[in-house]
């Protein structure tokens, strides 16, 4: 699918079409997201998540197909073109299985569940993730891209689907055999061991130790092989007392200024991608991601605080100068992401053959595609990935040119490829809204017009989070996940609540308008109403909707930080705001909840980490006369 259709499936009017699909359309024409309107056309007789789908499995006796993914993934279009379009997979799907599609960014509870239980199972996960269910939600099987026959040892989508409905027919005591055997396994992932006591210290030191056995001292970042940005470990990184860490600081600047050099980056537009498929940040998978865009920016930010290096402030304006031109709407609210995918081939909008770039870049311009790392061979597939290949002062004393002089080179070439681009068909842009992503692009957009000076960016963070107000928080004052020309059905996540609360925290701190606390204070309480018990867990669904069948802590960060560690900071930072103890003691006793999980795997619970330092320095500037 592409922006045209996308924008056609939306204006279509469906007040005629019949509840359970038609002749063209199935039942996910009726949807909100983008994700499943691209599945809206398959023969596949897909369901959204509901009562519905699981009384139609009851009646039928059969088990349900949950199928997650999400409009920008790569392996997803694949899949559907292989299976999901296909007449057979699809007969065999409607007589055996009830098939329910899942947009893994419109419902994280439930993705987060079954992937736990697909690691569980097997190991791994990823998207599109694939699993057979019973009747009570829980897994038995699950799978991610298959194709539709065998393949070089890799078994066939079709041939499976007959061996589970087998399975299922002849021998049910397996099946539920196997699905009490992966809630147990789920269960105990959820269980609260006592704290050992260490040391905020000590568990710091260790994390900050784990790091450095998986920093690249070659092409610098985290692990050997795929790579992700990680910018929670560069934040942690910065954040560390440089006497107390001393090669803190480098490993984190090092990794920020090989990914603004990288094919991660687009040297063109501005922007990150989601992932690079080697060590050296060259070759990227090609989706841009909002979370990815916000947290770089707060990343680049804060090393522009401690370094006054202006490449890396002017990392930061780039990638929210692409943020507000790409993926901001006309109402102010950032849309999710751009595919990987064009013309349904990866990669093709940002690449560039030699040839075409001869033919555009002439006389002096030249020098910008070698500047750029282009050559004949290309880097993927014949086509090259812009990259930077050596730093601005090097290139130009190799070349007996001034920097000044690249500088007004690389911006002609540019406007000549961004032109060219711009006739090429563009990625898909995922259209909706998402609460907690635009809370980080908030906090982002402050810190960028805190240490820039420019307050452009207060603009831009006050009118999202107007657009959150305004268009995602229903009359009874709930919270909505995500929202595309009109709100979702899903109400917000303990996430969405806690990046809402903390861009709310961010625009206090740039503002006396009395508005802005009070919102703030309003969502602080919905997050502890909602979502934390007296213990200090959080669950990820509120207490007032369907909780998926177990609630995995969210402790562990990602590319993003967890939800534990992010909401015991935005209580932390309520506490001062308004001056009452009792959001600092409700950050506390999540801290405490989760002190075991830190103490285990320091390296992967940071924002822990990080929170209970910022708790330490509070309190005692609180008890300080």
């Amino acid at each position: 699918m592409n922006n045209r259709e996308l924008a056609d499936l939306l204006a279509l009017d469906k007040s005629m079409l019949p509840l359970d699909g038609g002749n063209e359309f199935n039942r996910l024409i009726f949807s909100r997201s983008p994700y499943l309107l691209q599945h809206a056309r398959n023969p596949v007789d897909w369901r959204e998540w509901g009562d519905e789908a699981f009384a139609e499995a009851k009646r039928r006796d059969i088990p349900l197909f949950v199928s997650i993914g999400y409009a920008t993934c790569h392996w997803c279009h694949v899949m559907a073109v292989e299976s999901f379009s296909d007449s057979e997979v699809a007969a065999t799907l409607n007589g055996s299985f009830v098939p329910v599609k899942i947009d893994r960014e419109e419902r994280p509870d439930l993705d987060d569940f079954y992937m736990t239980a697909s690691r569980a199972l097997t190991g791994s996960g990823g998207w599109p993730l694939n699993v057979f269910i019973d009747h009570e939600k829980r897994p038995f099987f699950s799978i991610t891209y298959l194709p539709k026959y065998p393949r070089h040892r890799t078994p066939g989508f079709i041939d499976l689907l007959v061996n589970i409905s087998l399975l299922w027919k002849e021998k049910r005591d397996v099946v539920m055999s196997n699905s009490d055997e992966i809630c147990r396994s789920m269960s105990a992932l959820t269980g609260s061991s006592p704290s050992s006591g260490t040391a905020l210290q000590s568990i710091s030191n260790a994390a900050f130790h784990q790091l450095e056995d998986l920093f690249d001292k070659k092409y610098f970042g985290f692990g050997n092989s795929v790579k992700f940005p990680m910018p929670v470990y560069q934040l942690f990184l910065l954040s560390r007392d440089p006497k107390a860490y001393p090669d803190a600081k480098e490993m984190a600047l090092l990794t920020l200024k090989a990914m603004m050099h990288g094919g991660i980056k687009d040297q063109l537009s501005g922007g990150f991608h989601r992932y690079t498929v080697d060590p050296g940040w060259l070759t990227p998978h090609f989706e841009k991601m909002l979370y990815d865009q916000a947290m770089l920016i707060t990343a680049y930010s804060e090393a522009y605080k401690l370094t006054d290096n202006p490449v890396y402030k002017q990392t930061a304006v780039d990638t929210a100068r692409f943020a507000v031109n790409e993926l901001m709407n006309p109402e102010g609210g950032f849309c999710a992401a751009l595919d990987a995918d064009s013309e349904g081939e990866e990669g093709l909008f940002y690449t560039w053959k030699y040839d075409e770039l001869e033919s555009i870049l002439k006389g002096p311009l030249k020098l910008a595609h070698e500047y750029w790392g282009a050559t004949e061979n290309g880097d993927l597939d014949g086509r090259s990935v812009f990259h930077l290949t050596a730093d601005p002062e090097t290139f130009c004393s190799r070349k007996g040119i001034s920097v000044s002089d690249l500088e007004d080179i690389l911006a002609a070439a540019s406007q000549k490829l961004r032109e060219v681009r711009l006739r090429r068909e563009a990625p898909l842009k995922d259209l909706k809204v998402i609460s907690a992503w635009n809370g980080l692009m908030i906090t982002a957009l402050i810190r960028l017009g805190t240490v820039s000076g420019d307050k452009e960016y207060f603009t831009y963070a006050q009118n999202t989070a107007r657009f959150i107000l305004r268009n995602m928080v229903t009359p009874e004052g709930r919270l909505i996940r995500n929202w595309l020309e009109t709100p979702s059905r899903v109400p917000g996540f303990a996430e969405d609540y806690t990046f809402i609360g903390l861009g709310l925290a961010d625009i206090v701190s740039t503002t006396d308008e009395p508005f802005w606390k009070e919102t703030l204070e309003y969502f602080g309480n919905e997050l502890v109403r909602l979502f934390i018990d007296a213990t200090g867990k959080i669950s990820f669904c509120g207490h007032d909707v369907e909780n998926p069948p177990i609630d995995i802590p969210q402790v562990q960060d990602g590319v993003t930080p967890s939800t534990a560690g992010a909401a015991a900071v935005l209580l932390t930072r309520l506490g001062r705001i308004t001056g009452k103890g009792d959001y600092r003691e409700t950050a506390g006793k999540i801290i405490r909840r989760y002190r075991a999980l830190t103490e285990k795997s320091p390296s992967a619970c940071l924002s822990l980490i990080m929170a209970e330092e910022e708790l330490n320095r509070e309190t005692i500037s609180s008890l300080t006369p």
